[in-house]
């Protein structure tokens, strides 16, 4: 009687630790899932365009931290030239001396305009027309 006992209380455990240990696979794959198509929906997109310039300028954050853009005018709009971590460009300083007001460039960007919260396309690199 006590091993039947004994049995059916180590048959019970051992269904509670596969229900346990099935729940907690579902769950890391759901947040494996889960994670990659958030990563695919945030992940900006990238795009060519040629850019006719207008004018061009440094903007600066007016409350004195030093945090400065650049920003590009075009035929085309505005776009922002910033470092960025996650595109790999470290270069913006560079692309800001070569780009010319009154010239057109081919520009690969990368990013979303959005008026509501003053955001730009960036611009990640650019070539001479």
């Amino acid at each position: 009687m006590n091993t039947e006992r004994t049995l059916r209380t180590i048959n019970h455990e051992h269904d509670r630790t596969c229900t346990h240990l099935m729940t907690a696979v579902w769950m890391g794959a759901f947040a494996v899932i889960a994670a990659g198509l958030l990563a695919f929906a945030i992940t900006p997109p990238t795009r060519d365009l040629t850019l006719h310039v207008v004018d061009k300028e440094r903007a600066c954050s007016p409350n004195g931290d030093h945090e400065c853009r650049y920003l590009i005018y075009a035929r085309e709009g505005t776009f922002e030239n910033i470092d960025s971590f996650f595109a790999a460009k470290f270069d913006s300083s560079d692309i800001y001396g070569q780009i010319k007001e009154g010239r057109a460039y081919t520009a690969h960007v990368r990013g979303w305009r959005n008026r509501a919260l003053s955001t730009y396309e960036n611009i990640i690199s650019v070539k001479e027309k």
